[in-house]
């Protein structure tokens, strides 16, 4: 597991980040925002900034994963933050979340739990249809390049398990 000790540098940072929900203003001109490349929504005051950042930025795109969507007191506001045009905002799962997040396009993660067994001819549990990432299949260059997590609308998207997540 990982930890901060307090001797590292990043303790300090990571104490004043955990001690307030408050976002920082966007750099002007910000065209896309990852919500979260680690971490994820704890509280609803913190949900709630990022609905205030997200409807302040109209013209930037945000988009996330979250696991946060299986805590019955989150769900309200996530559905809010989810519901926002500007803001695509998936479900993360595996195996064990069926029959989960429903209505909410779904980010599943292949080889954890023993999910490849799980489906068929590229759709999930469910029947809806599951995009292999086109980043880690080699069919795009980049995430950057594909866009599909940020500007598509429909489907679940499929992202392998990296070495040490499973």
């Amino acid at each position: 597991a990982f930890r901060i000790k307090e001797s590292d540098g990043v303790w300090e940072v990571y104490r004043r980040n955990s001690a307030t929900d408050a976002l920082p203003p966007l750099p002007p001109g910000t065209k896309y925002v990852r919500i979260h490349v680690s971490g994820d929504f704890d509280t609803w005051d913190y949900i709630f900034n990022w609905i205030k950042l997200v409807k302040k930025n109209p013209q930037t795109s945000f988009f996330g994963y979250t696991r946060s969507w299986r805590v019955p007191a989150l769900v309200e506001i996530l559905e809010e933050l989810r519901d926002q045009p500007n803001v695509q905002l998936f479900a993360s799962m595996d195996d064990l979340d069926t029959p989960g997040a429903v209505g909410w396009r779904r980010a599943w993660l292949v080889g954890a739990n023993g999910m490849p067994a799980r489906f068929s001819a590229g759709r999930s549990w469910d029947g809806v249809p599951m995009y292999p990432c086109p980043e880690e299949t080699g069919r795009k260059a980049s995430c950057q390049e594909c866009k599909y997590c940020v500007t598509g609308k429909r489907n679940d998207v499929l992202f392998s398990v990296h070495s040490g997540e499973a």
